[in-house]
Parts: C-alpha cells; sequence; structure tokens
C-alpha cells in the first residue's frame, strides 16, 4: 500500500476542483479493523477537503456513514493495485457493502477519466525537446514517440466474447499506446476486441485522423512502431528483414529498436504498478475501458510528481508478431532510407 499512499498524496495535492468525487454514504459496519484506512473515521484534513471542494461530515443521516473521497481514492487504488484482489476482499478489508465498492470502483474511475485531457494530452510545446533526447539516443532525427499495443486479460465481455479471443487464445481488449522518452503516455485508445490487428486499431483512432489531417507533426517529425505498423510518414518502423538488408539498414533498425524500448518499458511500468490491468474481471466492457483510462491517467501522475518507478518496473514480454495488413506510403520508404543513410557508424 505504499505506492497507494503516495499517489493519494499526489492526489490530493491536484489543483482544486481536479477530481470531483462526492462523498458516499453507507451503513455502518462493525468491528472493522483490518488495512489501512479501513474504517471511516470521519475526519479529513483541511487542505483535502479545500482542494477537492467537498463538505463531509462525521456521519450522514440516519446514522449512515460518510465515505470520504481519500477512502474512496484508497479503494479504488487498492483494487487496482492489486491483481488478485475482487470486490468481495476490497469490502471485507474495509468494512464496507461490495455494492458500494463496486460504485466506488466505477465513480473514481469515471471521475479520474474525466481529467484524461489534462494528464494525457499531445506534446505540441515539448516535441523538439523531445526531438533532441531520442535523436542523443539513435542519431536519427524527428523522433517524438513510441507507439505500441498491448492486451489486457479479461474475464469475459457481455455479448461477442469471440471477437475478443486473441492469438494467444484469451480474451482481451486492445490498448494502444504513444509514449515518449520520459515514458508519459501522450496518446492512448483503449477498447478494441483483442482479435483485432494493431494497424486497425491505429487506422481506427483519433491518433492517425489528427495525424493524417496535420495535426500532431512538424516536418520531419514522427513516431517509431515496430513491424506491425504501416509505413507512414508520421509513423516509421524498422525495416523488414528480407536477409538483404544493408549495413545502415541494420544499424538503422538497432537503433530504432533501442528507442522503442521507451513503449515496452512505459507499458510493463503500468501494469506493473497497476497490476489489475494483467486480468480484469469484468463484464461491462465500458467499465473495463474507464478502468484502464484511468490507470493510464494515474501513470502519467505518478511519472510527473517523479515517482520512484525502478520497483514498478517489468520489461513488456508479448512481443509483437504481427506483419504489416495495410499499405504503406511510397514517400515515407524513401524518407526513411534518408534516415538510415544519415547514421553514422
Amino acid at each position: 500500500m505504499v505506492g497507494c499512499m503516495h499517489l493519494l498524496y499526489q492526489l490530493k495535492n491536484l489543483p482544486e476542483q481536479m477530481l470531483d468525487i462526492s462523498p458516499v454514504r453507507v451503513a455502518k459496519t462493525e468491528g472493522c479493523t483490518r488495512g489501512p484506512g479501513a474504517c471511516s473515521t470521519g475526519r479529513t484534513t483541511k487542505t483535502a477537503k479545500q482542494r477537492l471542494s467537498l463538505d463531509l461530515s462525521p456521519e450522514g443521516p440516519g446514522g449512515a456513514d460518510v465515505i470520504s473521497p481519500e477512502k474512496q481514492l484508497l479503494v479504488f487504488l487498492h483494487y487496482l493495485a492489486n491483481e488478485g484482489t475482487t470486490i468481495r476482499t476490497v469490502a471485507e478489508l474495509f468494512g464496507i457493502a461490495e455494492s458500494t465498492v463496486h460504485r466506488i470502483v466505477y465513480d473514481v474511475a469515471e471521475a479520474i477519466c474525466s481529467q484524461r485531457q489534462r494528464f494525457i494530452r499531445w506534446p505540441n510545446a515539448a516535441r523538439r525537446e523531445i526531438a533532441a533526447q531520442f535523436g542523443a539516443m539513435s542519431d536519427i532525427a524527428g523522433i517524438v514517440g513510441a507507439i505500441d499495443g498491448t492486451h489486457i486479460m479479461i474475464a469475459n465481455v457481455e455479448g461477442g466474447t469471440a471477437d475478443y479471443i486473441n492469438r494467444k487464445k484469451y480474451p482481451s481488449v486492445q490498448v494502444q499506446l504513444v509514449v515518449d522518452d520520459l515514458l508519459l503516455i501522450n496518446d492512448s485508445y483503449v477498447g478494441w476486441p483483442g482479435s483485432a490487428h494493431d494497424a486497425r486499431v491505429l487506422r481506427n483512432s483519433q491518433f492517425q485522423r489528427n495525424a493524417e489531417a496535420g495535426e500532431l507533426f512538424g516536418e520531419g517529425e514522427f513516431v517509431i512502431g515496430d513491424s506491425a505498423y504501416p509505413l507512414q510518414m508520421y509513423l516509421i518502423p524498422v525495416f523488414r528483414d528480407n536477409g538483404h538488408l544493408t549495413r545502415q539498414q541494420k544499424t538503422f533498425n538497432t537503433r530504432l529498436s533501442s528507442c522503442r524500448q521507451v513503449v515496452e518499458r512505459a507499458i510493463g511500468l503500468l501494469k506493473c504498478r497497476f497490476r489489475k490491468l494483467q486480468k480484469i474481471n469484468c463484464r461491462n466492457i465500458r467499465h473495463i475501458c474507464r478502468i484502464i483510462t484511468a490507470a493510464c491517467v494515474l501513470h502519467n501522475l505518478c511519472i510527473l510528481a517523479d515517482d520512484d518507478v525502478e520497483i514498478f518496473v517489468d520489461e513488456e514480454n508479448d512481443v509483437n508478431e504481427y506483419e504489416n495488413i495495410f499499405r504503406n506510403d511510397h514517400r515515407a520508404r524513401d524518407f526513411r532510407q534518408s534516415l538510415a543513410d544519415q547514421i553514422q557508424i
């Protein structure tokens, strides 16, 4: 719970009214002594009340307890941080009804998701700095991010379960992320069934629509991806190794792959910090997507707060074996080759 408490501290110190979580009133539960914050005392700091702009009282009418915003956050963070935790075990730990835990989990996820545009946004002002950092790592100019997809295992989904069975034969939803050199998520797209190809997810994303409309990249700027993605002026994957790559092309692939590790590292960190993303036992796809998106928002909040991440990092080992299924941009072929030719070996 140490990580949860640290994150709670960060959430409590957000600017005023950024998280709008209303107090929840529930019937009293006797004899609750387990777990940090498991029993509501009705007390919270003045600072927390002011920052969350909530009027809390120790007890509600009719003998009901008020579950403070802090406790609601702890309930949600405990649920999100533990892979094997169920609604029932959270209810037992915090001494509240299972129905209340359900409501808290989804309400808090919704509240955090409402801040997505503040914490997950395209780095318009920072692209030059990001490109410089990637350039220093690789000697490749113009990289402003790395894109990849990952699967979040789910129990099942109401209707259409077969669509969610991925190539590894388990049900999942797809998460597409674009990450910068600091592991910040700059774009997220959640919810496509696990059977979908990464390139198809990209093709249907707002990220691609904005990129093709010229809203995201300056001249010579692009994100990097693996071989599952189509070659575009704004998305450069590695050269496909057909056994005839030149020395420059092989070096380009090696350096591009090195830079692309940031997205694999970010995905590994996301799933290890919030271990519920190893498997979400929920049948409602909207709730599933909200929980995943909330985790992405909290991931960025932790990065921005300079949270120590080393104890959480576990490299993503879900190697993508897909090949691109869409047409490449012939202009981008020349552009990629020019990038490779500029590398000094």
